[in-house]
């Protein structure tokens, strides 16, 4: 086999020669240049794996870092192990509407593990040209040379990966499109990220970001309230009937989802390059999920005359694996959040039940209410937990009613189900969360993008 590749190798040496010397030339060291050009082809003799080698050093010596050629290129990158959140949603609108920036076209790249379903998907609907694999060579090319970062996640596996060192924040700007709808205080882990520009999806969101009491260190030309790029979608949806929210039983089929967060003493530390969090199966979770199994008991139990209603666990990322490994009643389905479903389970939902998982804001989009049970047993702050109570109030702003035991829960179920007089109620504060919202959350983010980064006023594509 290695045989062969010489071989190959052999017959185009003046191409890769050529290459080499190009690259070289870019980096405006003549050392290197007389290193690659005199050196190169015995090295690749001895090792094809060389030449990647030499490579991955012209890119990221010292020399490079300074002098790296910006291409109007866009890198987009979701959870790498998972994908299909914002960046996703983004990279499909600039697809289907080419951009021009200070005359420029710009050609958007979207990255995502080759591991993953989204991947293959992604690369057979746009073409390898456009879809990146994440952790490979070319991945860490346009992660050196793009002219711009933007990625629903702001994690070490995005910003700052090992042995690749991104440009300076003046040659490459990181755009944080959020994953959700920040509800807690997360300043002390946010302010550490080299964030140039972050969506905000309310206005109650966007001043805890910018007012002058914020612990964040951001300014309001520093924070858009686009809404997440991800809303596109949910706005396509059917709307619930005006003034109301849907009634449980004049939904079918339909599913009350469950959706309780993570605990960060139920995690493990994440393992390799993109790698997902797991969690530990101990005895605080299994206690944890009994719990959960007791409150979707209760709700099976209301909604038994409805046999077209189903109960969904939405299962958070960090909860995934553990959840599969309990092996939960049949009758319980299990859906991650990278599953194509998802949109579709919103559209689906008459109920939401959830701990304070920001999921809920899907639901609240789309005018349906949520349950907040809210167990002391397994607090969500402190711990170790990265967040801290922030500006959102659940027993003054939520789009339902706060439980905090199984009897309450039943209670509240109940008036929902038989009553729904506390409908309008909090119909009535989830339209006003997002009145403020842009209607296209695309649109809107790439105008301010435009402005903030190239000096355009135009908020249109061309």
């Amino acid at each position: 086999m290695m045989r062969k590749l010489w071989i190959i190798f052999n017959n185009r040496r003046g191409f890769f020669r050529r290459v080499l010397e190009l690259l070289a030339r870019q980096a405006k060291n003549e050392s290197l240049l007389k290193f690659l050009i005199v050196r190169c082809p015995y090295i690749l003799k001895r090792s094809c794996v060389s030449f990647l080698a030499t490579i991955w050093v012209l890119l990221t010596s010292k020399q490079r870092r300074r002098r790296v050629v910006r291409k109007e290129t866009w890198l987009l990158i979701d959870r790498p192990a998972e994908g299909r959140d914002s960046a996703q949603v983004l990279f499909e609108y600039l697809s289907e509407n080419p951009l021009r920036c200070a005359g420029k076209r710009i050609t958007p790249k979207y990255s995502v593990s080759v591991f993953t379903l989204c991947y293959w998907e992604m690369f057979f609907k746009h073409g390898p040209q456009y879809i990146v694999a994440y952790g490979g060579l070319r991945w860490a090319i346009h992660l050196k040379t793009a002219s711009l970062l933007l990625s629903s996640q702001a994690d070490a596996d995005v910003v700052s990966p090992p042995l690749v060192s991104r440009p300076s924040p003046d040659l490459q700007p990181f755009v944080f499109l959020q994953h959700g709808v920040t509800r807690d205080d997360i300043s002390s882990w946010l302010n550490s990220k080299p964030i140039d520009l972050i969506v905000a999806s309310t206005q109650s969101e966007f001043d805890s970001f910018c007012i002058n009491t914020s612990s964040y260190e951001f300014g309001p030309d520093r924070v858009v309230l686009s809404g997440l790029p991800r809303f596109d979608r949910l706005r396509k949806t059917p709307k619930p009937q005006a003034g109301r929210f849907h009634r449980a039983k004049s939904a079918a089929p339909g599913t009350v989802l469950v959706f309780p967060t993570w605990r960060e003493y139920f995690m493990k530390p994440s393992v390799g390059l993109g790698g997902r969090r797991t969690n530990a199966i101990s005895d605080q979770f299994e206690a944890f999920v009994l719990d959960w199994l007791e409150i979707i008991g209760v709700a099976r139990s209301y909604f038994s005359a409805d046999r077209d209603l189903k109960v969904v666990w939405l299962a958070h990322p960090n909860l995934e694996y553990g959840l599969r490994k309990l092996r939960l009643p049949s009758h319980i389905s299990v859906v991650p959040y990278r599953s194509k479903k998802v949109d579709a389970l919103y559209q689906q939902a008459v109920l939401g039940v959830t701990d304070y998982s920001s999921t809920f804001f899907n639901l609240a989009f789309l005018r349906k209410p949520t349950i907040f049970y809210q167990n002391q047993d397994f607090p969500l702050f402190g711990s170790g937990h990265p967040s801290v109570p922030g500006y959102y109030n659940f027993e003054t702003m939520g789009p339902g009613p706060v439980v905090s035991d199984v009897r309450e829960f039943s209670e509240s179920l109940r008036q929902y189900v038989e009553d729904g007089h506390y409908s309008n109620l909090f119909l009535d504060r989830a339209v006003r969360e997002f009145s403020n919202t842009p209607q296209n959350s695309c649109e809107f983010l790439i105008g301010r993008i435009r402005n903030r980064f190239y000096g355009e006023e135009t908020f249109g594509t061309i």
